[in-house]
């Protein structure tokens, strides 16, 4: 039979408290909010790969590239609503 360790919780460990105020994080993207993201770098990589003459080989490149140009709106949209 395996043992299963409860390893970083050894006796006399106590669990932190939840993060609070300033300190917690910020709740991830509802699912539908992440795939209307996700479709907006989707659509701006592939119009980057067209305006390249649809040359493969740039992938990456271009899905890194979209989502900085769509985090870059996403931030100046965010500022304009103060």
């Amino acid at each position: 039979m395996s043992e299963k360790r409860n390893e970083g919780n050894e006796a006399g460990d106590a669990e932190a408290p939840p993060p609070t105020g300033e300190n917690r994080p910020a709740a991830p993207p509802r699912a539908h909010e992440s795939a209307g993201r996700e479709a907006l770098i989707r659509d701006a990589a592939y119009a980057r790969y067209q305006d390249r003459g649809a040359e493969s080989g740039h992938e990456v490149e271009d899905w890194l590239a979209a989502e900085a140009e769509i985090e870059a709106a996403e931030a100046a949209s965010d500022g304009k609503r103060t």
